[in-house]
């Protein structure tokens, strides 16, 4: 049968030839286990590149290992202390200006803060002084309100009850517009008290 085949082969134009190969690599391309034999070649070259790259650290480890080797020959073993604890040395320096920088930075942050809460502070007081004055007067008020009202329950004629009526609503209007003001700062110091508490 095999040389029926060669021999058929051997009759076959170029062409026909060509087209048999094609067949073939088509259905070699199409079937599964040729896929997954790609897929673990492909696997299997991965997992090569991460034992080289695992080679690559632990020959990177031996080099540095046997440069301190070659080291410790060349300059005695006197000369290779001195130069690990000089190298060591440029290192704690290096972190402990890194901490300085650091403790400055903060130092400088911490000034600006409580300069921030001294302005706040004193706005806080000021605040505290214009509202004191406007807080007795509008307990003044209320002691007066609280009078005339007092006054039109007992007052008997007509004509005296509206004119103490017209002087309470005067008073009334008073006390609104300085209940105004107060809730004005009022609100502004609850702002400065925020702002300061989180400054604090």
């Amino acid at each position: 049968m095999d040389t029926t085949d060669n021999q058929s082969d051997n009759s076959l134009s170029s062409e026909q030839k060509e087209v048999q190969l094609d067949k073939i690599s088509n259905d070699s391309s199409s079937n599964p286990s040729t896929d997954n034999s790609n897929l673990a070649k492909a696997a299997m070259a991965r997992q090569k590149g991460a034992t080289t790259d695992d080679k690559n650290l632990t020959e990177k480890s031996d080099l540095t290992e046997r440069l301190k080797q070659a080291q410790l020959a060349m300059q005695g073993p006197e000369r290779f202390a001195l130069s690990e604890q000089r190298a060591l040395e440029s290192k704690i320096k290096d972190k402990e200006n890194k901490i300085k920088q650091r403790l400055s930075e903060i130092t400088k942050l911490k000034e600006s803060l409580e300069i921030n809460w001294v302005a706040l502070d004193n706005k806080r007081t000021a605040l505290k002084k214009i509202l004191s004055p406007i807080l007795k007067e509008e307990e003044e008020i209320e002691l007066e309100e609280d009078r005339l009202e007092g006054e039109e329950r007992i007052t008997p004629l007509p004509e005296e009850r509206k004119r103490i009526e017209k002087q309470r609503w005067k008073i009334q209007d008073k006390r609104r517009v300085i209940e105004q003001k107060k809730w004005s700062l009022e609100e502004r110091m609850a702002n400065l008290e925020n702002l300061i508490n989180e400054n604090t």
